[in-house]
């Protein structure tokens, strides 16, 4: 099963399926797109011109870094948070079920490299700023849709919730994200 596809069409039977890997699969699984995850990062950089200006060296260096940093925010810093909260809620997943949520829930993420590489091509041939301002806010809904349902169904599923409490469980991380988007513009 092709999870990376799978996870689409079939978000339950995905984590159903990858429930039953062992723990150095899942370890490995959620490890890659972290790294991947963090490379993405870079690569936003990398285009938008924000990193390249220090130098190739800078920059080859920082993009390695990212994918550590990758593994390091997906790991720990956003996977224990909601463990926590699965816990407060009476959830029975493991520390591993969550991350296996996040890590396939972040795939959507994956999407914006297209976008992206559009940007850069076109950088210059592009008419007016407040139309990419608007694709690009109407790309990133669509895949934060795409990412919380995945995330929703996952803890539903690890932490056999009901729908209401596995909303509840990311609904602190929707609440900043939310803040933190609006005191951005």
């Amino acid at each position: 099963m092709n999870t990376f596809l799978t996870i689409w069409n079939k978000p339950l039977e995905t984590y159903k399926y990858l429930d039953g890997k062992s723990e150095k699969e899942i370890e490995h699984r959620t490890s890659f797109i972290f790294i991947l995850l963090g490379l993405l990062s870079a690569l936003n950089k990398v285009l938008t011109g924000e990193m390249t200006k220090f130098g190739i060296v800078w920059t080859i260096v920082m993009i390695i870094l990212s994918g550590g940093m990758g593994i390091l925010v997906g790991r720990f810093l956003m996977s224990y948070p909601i463990y926590w909260i699965c816990k407060l809620l009476k959830g029975e997943s493991s520390i591993d079920g969550v991350r296996m949520s996040l890590a396939y829930a972040i795939i959507p993420n994956f999407l914006t490299v297209p976008w992206l590489i559009y940007l850069k091509i076109n950088y210059n041939y592009v008419i007016d700023s407040k139309t990419v301002l608007l694709t690009h806010t109407v790309i990133g809904g669509i895949i934060w849709l795409f990412t919380m349902t995945f995330l929703v169904i996952g803890l539903k599923y690890y932490n056999k919730f009901n729908y209401l409490k596995a909303i509840l469980t990311v609904s602190p991380f929707v609440i900043l994200g939310v803040i933190l988007r609006l005191t951005m513009y």
